[in-house]
């Protein structure tokens, strides 16, 4: 069963790519080699970069959230800051 549904995806790789390189007027071999040298680093580097600036948000946020979480020097309660929890945007 697992080889019928693995050569079954295969059948239909192959014919999405024979119909991708008809449309480009390429051949397989062409439009095989686009997908694999082209299109797969073009989302790899895309998705690491949208990673990174996740990081990077994800990194401010904390900041802030832990500057507004300490205390006042002076230990008053009433000096504590707010995180105000309808601010939706990230801080830039």
């Amino acid at each position: 069963m697992i080889d019928a549904i693995g050569m079954g995806l295969y059948a239909v790789c192959v014919d999405f790519m024979i119909r991708f390189a008809n449309a480009l007027h390429m051949t397989y071999r062409d439009a095989n080699a686009s997908l694999f040298f082209l299109l797969w680093p073009a989302v790899t580097v895309t998705l690491a970069v949208v990673r990174a600036r996740q990081r990077r948000t994800l990194a401010k946020l904390e900041a802030e959230l832990d500057a507004a979480m300490k205390p006042a020097a002076n230990g008053s309660i009433d000096a504590v800051a707010t995180v105000d929890p309808a601010r939706r945007t990230a801080p830039r």
